[in-house]
C-alpha cells in the first residue's frame, strides 16, 4: 500500500512534466513567427525611415522657371518745333542780274563736231576711199581652196587716216584676219562731213575672199 501511494505522485509529476513540455513545443512555432514578424516590421520601419518623400519646395525647384520676357524700352520722342518759311517771302533777299555784266561765252563748253565720232547714218557726206588695196589671199587658204568672209570695223579720222581696226566676224575664224588687218591699215579716205565740216566716223565693211574672183 505504501509503495502504491508513493508511485502515484511520481506518475503524476511525470505526466505534468510531459504536459508542460508538449505545451511548450506547441508554442514554439508561434514564437518563431512572432519574432520574424517583429524583425520584418523593424526592417520595414528602417526602410521607411531611409526613404525620403519629395516636398513641395523640391518640386518647385525642379520646375524650370519661365524666362522673363524683356520689355522693350520706350524710345524717347523728340518733338522739336520746326519753322517752315516760304521760298518767296518779303523778308527773303532776291538776287537780280546786273545788266552791265558781260555775257559768258558758253561755246567753250559745247563739244566741237571735229572732236566727236559719228556713225555713217549721221553724216551728210560719206567718206570715200582715196587709196584702197585688196587684202592678199593667204597662200594656205588658196592652196586648200578655202573661201571666206570678214566683217571689219575701223575709224576714219577727219584727216582721212584709218585707225582703231577691229575684226567683228570672220568665216572661217582666224584664216583671213591678218590679211584684212594689214590691208585696211594702209587705206586712205576723204573724211565724212556734217554741214560742210569734216568729222571722224566709224565704218563697218565686209571683205569677201573667193577664189573665183
Amino acid at each position: 500500500m505504501i509503495r502504491h501511494r508513493l508511485k502515484e505522485p511520481f506518475f503524476a509529476a511525470i505526466l505534468i512534466a510531459l504536459g508542460v513540455n508538449i505545451f511548450l513545443f506547441a508554442l514554439l512555432p508561434g514564437l518563431r513567427t512572432q519574432s520574424t514578424r517583429r524583425e520584418d516590421a523593424i526592417r520595414s520601419r528602417v526602410v521607411s525611415m531611409v526613404k525620403l518623400e519629395k516636398t513641395e519646395s523640391d518640386t518647385r525647384q525642379q520646375k524650370p522657371q519661365d524666362p522673363k520676357k524683356e520689355e522693350p524700352l520706350p524710345q524717347p520722342k523728340l518733338e522739336l518745333p520746326i519753322e517752315t518759311t516760304l521760298a518767296h517771302t518779303p523778308d527773303a533777299p532776291t538776287l537780280k542780274a546786273n545788266p552791265n555784266l558781260p555775257k559768258l561765252d558758253t561755246s567753250a563748253f559745247r563739244p566741237h563736231m571735229g572732236d566727236m565720232i559719228f556713225g555713217t547714218s549721221d553724216l551728210d557726206t560719206q567718206p570715200t576711199p582715196t587709196h584702197k588695196i585688196n587684202p592678199i589671199y593667204p597662200f594656205k587658204a588658196k592652196r586648200l581652196g578655202i573661201s571666206g568672209r570678214v566683217l571689219v570695223q575701223f575709224r576714219v579720222g577727219k584727216n582721212g587716216s584709218v585707225s582703231h581696226i577691229k575684226i567683228l566676224e570672220s568665216t572661217p575664224p582666224g584664216v583671213f584676219d591678218k590679211a584684212v588687218l594689214d590691208a585696211v591699215s594702209r587705206w586712205k579716205y576723204n573724211p565724212g562731213e556734217i554741214t560742210g565740216e569734216k568729222v571722224a566716223a566709224t565704218l563697218i565693211k565686209p571683205i569677201v575672199f573667193n577664189l573665183g574672183d
